[in-house]
Order: structure tokens, then C-alpha cells, then sequence
């Protein structure tokens, strides 16, 4: 009888659909943080929906780690290279977020706007960061530039 966890990461996520799972999970979070600020600069505030974005977040920061540590044998350099972005993204961002933070002490509409843009810029290099995977390639810092202008064409 054969294991039907064999090919699951974790027990849980599909190997085949791992990397996806942890862009989407970081993509959400990134737009949802930007949609949520929006909506809570027309007085629409969705407590909750900050923790949402964070948790999700963390979640894709924390399935890149563990393709990279405990199950670095099932995934290529490739792979790896797209795991170590997703967990910079994160890692900046969430570091950003917290500089930025103190604009909320001298207005709520400003935080928010300052919120909805680190947002939107994060879901463009995440979005950029799935296309490459996609298409087999690595981002850098020499052709960041081309391969979001290739991200954006592709949208």
C-alpha cells in the first residue's frame, strides 16, 4: 500500500503546488494590506483584516524556510533562489512597515496612504517574483527592472 503523503510537504501541501502556495500566500497578504488601507482611508476599517494579511504573511515566509531547511533535498537551486526572495520580501517589508508605522502618530490618513503603497509595491514584486519562477528564471538586483516590466506585460 502505498503513502498518500509521499509527495505532500509536511503531510499537508502538495510538492507539485508548493511554490505557488507560498507566493500566493505572500501576494494576498501584500494586496490584501493595500486594499485594506485604502478602504480605511474612506472609513471602512477592517480590524482584523491587518492581522489577516500579517499571519498570511508570516505563513509564506515560514513554507519558504522550510523548503529551504528541512526540505531542501526536494526542491532545485532554482527553487531555492525564489524561496530566499520570498523570505527577503517579507522580511523588508515587514521591517518598512514598522518604520512607517510612526506616520499613523500624525495622521491616520497618511499611515493608511503610506500603508496602501508599501502594500501595492510589495504585490508587484511578488507578482514579479511568481512570473520568473514561472518562466524558470532568477531574479537579481542587475535585471529586477526587466523582469517586472515582463511581470507587468504578463498580467
Amino acid at each position: 500500500m502505498s503513502d498518500a503523503n509521499t509527495d505532500k510537504i509536511m503531510g499537508i501541501v502538495p510538492k507539485e503546488r508548493y511554490m505557488y502556495f507560498a507566493y500566493m500566500f505572500l501576494l494576498v497578504a501584500a494586496a490584501g494590506s493595500a486594499l485594506y488601507s485604502l478602504l480605511a482611508i474612506v472609513g471602512l476599517s477592517l480590524e482584523s483584516a491587518s492581522y489577516a494579511t500579517m499571519i498570511l504573511g508570516l505563513l509564506a515566509a515560514i513554507l519558504a524556510g522550510v523548503g529551504l531547511t528541512k526540505h531542501k533535498g526536494d526542491f532545485t537551486a532554482h527553487d531555492h533562489a525564489h524561496f530566499k526572495f520570498i523570505i527577503l520580501l517579507f522580511v523588508v517589508f515587514f521591517v518598512i512597515n514598522i518604520i512607517f508605522g510612526g506616520v499613523y502618530a500624525l495622521s491616520y490618513f497618511l499611515g493608511y496612504l503610506c500603508t496602501a503603497i508599501i502594500g501595492a509595491v510589495q504585490a508587484v514584486l511578488v507578482w514579479t517574483g511568481y512570473n520568473s519562477w514561472q518562466d524558470g528564471r532568477v531574479i537579481t538586483k542587475d535585471n529586477i527592472r526587466d523582469e517586472i516590466k515582463l511581470a507587468i506585460a504578463k498580467r
